[in-house]
């Protein structure tokens, strides 16, 4: 922090520095980017420090802050941007905060010491321009013009650009044509943390005026100034949250639903938003974000349904048991209520809920039949993509016509929507139709990915690489299955990372290395065996019976395979 020494010291230190070239002494004076170097060093030999590229900064974080979990590291590496007093301070700020996760919304908390580093460049500016400042605080938007009519009412008056260059000097925000942008998010942070709570409140209002003709953001700004319930601010929240899914922002209809619950009076309708913010929080891969809000959702007053739904996906996201086809009468009864009800989406993602565990569950027919003539009764076209992917998974071998034809004539154009993709190439991947699934996952993957949703990303790679081990293009099923892997582990899927790595075992037998074959099949049996997910071990047999084929042992592959068959069998 040499910037900050008074004249003399500066000139005392620099006269010595200059003078040491044969001593065994260094000096090295730290000078923040942007100040006057005639001030501070001048004549000294300089070095410029750029910020930590990505590998570096996962390192530095890795090794600070080890047991942090997978979406805030994520998060704390993306505002960081390399800056390491950053890196180091952000985990210790969210451990002292007590916080599991934080909305993506929110901002970060800080420590003392962030707060001084990223702050203090504001301290000397008028009250105008700091007003300035805390409004791009808080507006995601970034437009200029609405950040000074905000402000303007704020303070009164009429404010201009004009008063914002004391802070465009001092680097803290930059303009751009209509736009203002913080120079490090970090400062977006800091002058939230630095304002009143009252100071705070009274922006998000004049935010809300000024946002009038954008409901989305309004209702963002009127909802983080209540301290009270709202119900006409949750219900606009909620119609937020299904527009923000209509148009693939997940992540903002996740953070929508969780602030509708939390302005909800209603004990039951708080718990189903919470359990509906849980869903999608998975989709985005934030497992501990999910978990949490199933936490909040299990005291409340649900009813039989809700209550239902939040242990089927407790266990689905917690992993700790695998109860097989036990649930899926219950959910057929769920979707049924539903149904009759009018709520036929919800009825929908109630029995795609358990489609794939009946797949993987081999329950008897008659279960069967009843899942299936429960999807045909929802008022859906025919060949609606979430009707079709239920049929594939709960019947494959009857359903199977029907479905390849559908999905033989949909053209990529057709399913360029990523959810429809993904239900379609599930669909064709259930029913052994792989050379129709590696291509609509493909597209699946790329537009899931644009949206963020990293958990439904992990579940469409491990469907492509298997489809892609089946028509034997290795050259698709290798690195899928090995970004399958790492980003199942990364969201927190340890069955879907166990099904990858069983793609990539199989893969390796093809090539013949016996040994890592071996090495990843057993690494997923380890996995699988614990929590009962017996029907997914049908794949370790499948990696060790191609083995044997690759060495040419097959009275061993014979053995292998045979146990998939064998109704006494784990």
């Amino acid at each position: 922090d040499a910037h900050w020494l008074d004249a003399a010291s500066s000139d005392v230190l620099e006269f010595v520095a200059r003078r040491l070239e044969v001593e065994p002494i260094a000096i090295l004076f730290a000078v923040r980017d942007g100040v006057d170097q005639s001030t501070v060093g001048a004549g000294l030999p300089e070095i410029v420090v750029s910020t930590l590229d990505h590998k570096a900064s996962a390192q530095l974080l890795d090794a600070t802050a080890p047991t942090l979990p997978g979406d805030l590291r994520e998060r704390v590496l993306a505002e960081a941007r390399g800056n390491p007093l950053a890196l180091v301070e952000l985990p210790r700020a969210l451990a002292a905060d007590g916080v599991a996760d934080t909305g993506a919304r929110d901002p970060l908390p800080l420590t003392a010491r962030l707060e001084r580093a990223f702050a203090a460049r504001a301290s000397g500016l008028t009250e105008d321009a700091k007003a300035l400042l805390l409004v791009a605080a808080l507006d995601s938007g970034g437009d200029l013009r609405r950040v000074l009519d905000a402000a303007s009412q704020l303070k009164g008056r009429p404010l201009g650009p004009d008063d914002l260059a004391a802070a465009v000097a001092a680097e803290l925000v930059t303009l751009d044509g209509e736009g203002i942008r913080f120079t490090h998010p970090l400062v977006r942070s800091a002058l939230h943390h630095d304002a009143s709570v009252l100071e705070r409140h009274a922006a998000h209002a004049a935010l809300a005026t000024v946002y009038a003709d954008d409901p989305d953001r309004s209702v963002w700004h009127r909802a983080a100034h209540l301290l009270e319930p709202d119900a006409s601010v949750a219900r606009e929240l909620e119609e937020a949250a299904a527009r923000a899914q209509r148009r693939g922002a997940t992540a903002d209809a996740a953070a929508a639903l969780e602030r509708a619950a939390r302005l909800t009076a209603t004990a039951g309708h708080r718990g189903r938003l919470l359990i509906r913010a849980a869903e999608l929080e998975f989709e985005l891969g934030h497992l501990e974000t999910s978990l949490r809000l199933l936490h909040d959702a299990r005291p409340l007053e649900l009813d039989d349904r809700d209550r239902m739904h939040l242990a089927f996906l407790t266990e689905t996201f917690g992993h700790r048991t695998w109860t097989g086809a036990d649930r899926v009468a219950t959910f057929v009864e769920i979707a049924d209520e539903l149904r009759a009800a009018g709520e036929v989406t919800q009825a929908l993602n109630a029995l795609l809920t358990i489609a794939l565990r009946c797949w993987w569950a081999n329950p008897d027919q008659e279960l069967r039949d009843l899942v299936v003539a429960t999807a045909k009764r929802l008022p859906v076209e025919a060949n609606d993509p979430a009707r079709l992917a239920i049929l594939a998974h709960v019947d494959p071998v009857r359903t199977a016509g029907p479905v390849v034809e559908h999905i033989s004539g949909t053209s990529l154009a057709d399913a360029s929507d990523p959810r429809t993709a993904f239900l379609l190439g599930t669909a064709a991947a259930a029913v052994w139709a792989p050379d129709l699934a590696v291509p609509l996952l493909a597209s699946a993957i790329d537009g899931l990915r644009a949206q963020g949703r990293l958990g439904l990303v992990a579940q469409a790679l491990v469907s492509q690489a298997w489809s892609a081990v089946h028509v034997a293009n290795a050259q698709v099923a290798t690195p899928a299955a090995e970004e399958a892997a790492r980003l199942a582990d990364e969201t927190g899927q340890p069955r879907w990372a166990a099904a990858a790595k069983l793609a990539q075992a199989t893969m390796a037998a093809e090539r013949g290395d016996i040994s890592q074959a071996e090495a990843l099949a057993a690494e997923a049996e380890a996995v699988l065996l614990p929590i009962g997910a017996n029907p997914l071990l049908a794949l370790v047999q499948f990696a060790r019976g191609r083995a044997a084929v690759a060495e040419g042992r097959y009275g061993d592959m014979y053995d292998q395979l045979r146990r998939i068959f064998d109704p006494g069998d784990t």
